[in-house]
């Protein structure tokens, strides 16, 4: 391994199975000094120094988990490095969504906030009464980060053409499909 800090042997260093997000690129990874947002935990074994690295060097290097003092297969420290990616780009699309609507002084925010923490989702008439919401208030904001589960068995029996043209943007195309053939009876 070449970089910042110099390991002379991959086998002795294990990743820790800990990872953060540093919310942007202001890290940088102690073995190839690329900017980092997301920093893994490495540890050697013999030493217990303890490096923080990025995704990248841990699969070009093949560094491993331990569990129980048993090495990972490759395969799984990936899926668990996987696994921390997914999860701090969840969080943070969630977070982006929790500080949109918290600028908001609207009497049903903490119902709406509740749903989309316990759901990950808005319905379509949640996001539509929300996007009006923001749109009047003037509120600039990204619908595409705005998460919508749309059922079209289900709760859509006051679901209009207008309210499909509010929302239509932070739907993705096979749910602007669906959209549309229960609009227009496709």
């Amino acid at each position: 391994m070449e970089g910042k800090k110099k390991v002379e042997n991959v086998l002795d260093w294990y990743f820790t199975g800990k990872a953060e997000d540093k919310g942007e690129r202001i890290n940088s990874c102690d073995l190839c000094n690329t900017a980092i947002r997301y920093v893994y935990y490495i540890k050697n074994k013999f030493t217990g120094e303890i490096l923080g690295v990025g995704s990248d060097c841990i699969e070009r290097f093949n560094v491993t988990m331990m569990k129980d003092g048993v090495r990972s297969s490759r395969l799984e420290t990936l899926k668990e490095v996987n696994k921390y990616k997914y999860r701090f780009k969840k969080e943070n699309a969630n977070q982006y969504v929790f500080n949109t609507i918290d600028k908001l002084s609207w009497p049903n925010i903490g119902s709406y906030k509740k749903d989309y923490s316990d759901n990950g989702y808005f319905t379509p008439e949640q996001s539509y009464a929300l996007f009006n919401y923001l749109d009047k208030q003037g509120t600039v904001y990204d619908k595409k980060k705005f998460k919508i589960y749309v059922d079209t068995k289900k709760n859509m029996n006051k679901f209009t053409y207008r309210k499909f043209k509010v929302i239509e943007d932070a739907l993705t195309d096979n749910q602007k499909k669906e959209c549309k053939k229960f609009l227009f009876n496709d």
